[in-house]
């Protein structure tokens, strides 16, 4: 058997008065989110500019292969290099 009770007017005034504070706390905190969520987007798209450059970077290397073993050791003069 359903029975309706009747609702305590105080208790749905204090619902309805944290529901409409709460509002405004929401849209405010959408707000910081946003901003936190556009700054990671921005930290993402510099790292993954870094990343593509140092992949670029050990392509080249790769395709220049390994130096000579007289390009590597210099001394610290010409007569020396002979």
């Amino acid at each position: 058997m359903h029975q309706a009770l009747p609702e305590d007017p105080e208790r749905l005034r204090a619902n309805q008065a944290d529901l409409l504070a709460g509002e405004p706390a929401i849209r405010d905190e959408m707000a910081r989110l946003e901003a936190v969520r556009d700054v990671c987007r921005g930290v993402a798209a510099r790292l993954e500019q870094v990343v593509a450059a140092g992949e670029r970077n050990v392509a080249e290397l790769r395709r220049k292969g390994d130096p000579e073993v007289d390009e590597l050791v210099c001394s610290t003069t010409i007569v020396y290099n002979q």
